[in-house]
């Protein structure tokens, strides 16, 4: 089957005129390859912006069912020119987070237009909004093209990127560390797309007293730090207990008595103080499954468990003066990686953090 298969592997990857051996011209599968095949080429030139349409045609529905109703040839082929995209942008150091659409730059241009308008943007005094850790810089790109049809006297944005990934610069990036970059600026709003993991910048957003608002894009499970980014007590699958909150590390302290183990934060020990024994000792009650009837009464007494450390302990974010919310309306339109394709859990995601004393 696979010497069958193989010219449409090399139509998919090269372009290559030899379809025609699987004979799939009765349904119309062999349009479906053709189509992906030519789409695959469109995207693969950084500044076309597909819809959310041009993508399926690509790779496929991202609905499961629907996905799995084309026939398996079809979606073997369909998978090869997904993964060729990807690994196509790891060759040329572009890499793909998030797969940029139209639906979802429409969707963060106009949620950034009526901030704009809210933090008190005019024609003649406009916000400046910064993206740190800028890549490749097609996101600024395009919201650029889009704040330019829609709100050009009103935003002013600029993207800037260490140089420590090394991806290739496309569209204009400065070389400025955010930090770097928020001293230049002076923004009102900050982008980060994809946060590396293990590694965490926002309390430099927060510490910068222009910045009135923060979004972090992509999944909170492999993008910075679980407790000092995110405010999330559990460690994630992608960077397991990388939070203060680790059992591992609370465990090492019962038996051999060592706070520094405990702690996974910068200066943890001064922002515990006068709180670490109280904190043990809530500790202590953490609510195990074999002491309840069932996994609802357990995961009830869990998340009041959580809540009541939280109000001990209230996330870096609060502390410092910002809420967290998702934007869902940004979410819906986003695609991550691994997201999956078809779409198998919804994993990339748009958080806005907003200082609650806007200035």
């Amino acid at each position: 089957m696979i010497n069958e298969i193989e010219p449409y592997i090399n139509f998919i990857l090269h372009g290559e005129e030899q379809v025609p051996l699987l004979k799939l011209n009765t349904n119309g599968e062999s349009d479906i390859l053709r189509r992906s095949s030519e789409m695959l080429e469109k995207i693969k030139d950084p500044s076309f912006l597909p819809t959310h349409q041009d993508l399926e045609t690509c790779f496929g529905p991202q609905n499961k069912d629907e996905y799995e109703k084309l026939p398996k040839d079809v979606q073997h082929m369909l998978n090869i020119a997904y993964r060729k995209y990807m690994s196509y942008s790891v060759v040329e150091r572009s890499d793909v987070f998030d797969f940029l659409n139209v639906e979802f730059i429409n969707a963060i241009g106009n949620y950034l237009k009526l901030r704009a308008l809210e933090l008190g943007a005019t024609p003649n005094q406009p916000i400046t909004i910064l993206e740190t850790g800028a890549g490749n810089g097609r996101l600024t790109h395009f919201l650029t093209e889009y704040f330019t049809k829609n709100a050009s006297d009103l935003i002013k944005i600029f993207a800037v990127d260490s140089g420590e990934s090394r991806y290739k610069s496309v569209f204009p990036v400065e070389k400025l560390d955010h930090k770097q970059g928020l001293e230049k600026y002076s923004p009102s709003i900050v982008i980060w797309s994809w946060m590396p993991k293990i590694k965490d910048f926002t309390d430099d957003f927060r510490a910068c007293s222009s910045v009135q608002e923060y979004l972090l894009l992509g999944p909170t499970v492999c993008c910075g730090l679980p407790w000092e980014t995110y405010g999330n007590i559990n460690g994630s699958f992608l960077s397991p207990g990388i939070s203060i909150f680790r059992i591992d590390a609370y465990r090492a302290y019962l038996n051999e008595k060592s706070p520094e183990k405990w702690f996974h934060m910068k200066e943890g020990a001064d922002t515990f103080h006068g709180q670490f024994h109280e904190v043990m000792e809530h500790f202590d009650k953490k609510p195990q499954p074999s002491s309840f009837d069932s996994y609802d009464d357990f995961e009830r007494a869990e998340e009041q468990w959580t809540n009541e450390l939280l109000r001990m302990f209230p996330p870096l974010y609060i502390q410092d003066g910002f809420e967290k919310q998702e934007l869902e309306e940004v979410t819906k339109q986003q695609i991550g990686q691994h997201d999956g394709w078809p779409l198998e859990t919804k994993r990339s995601i748009t958080l806005s953090f907003k200082r609650i004393s806007e200035k």
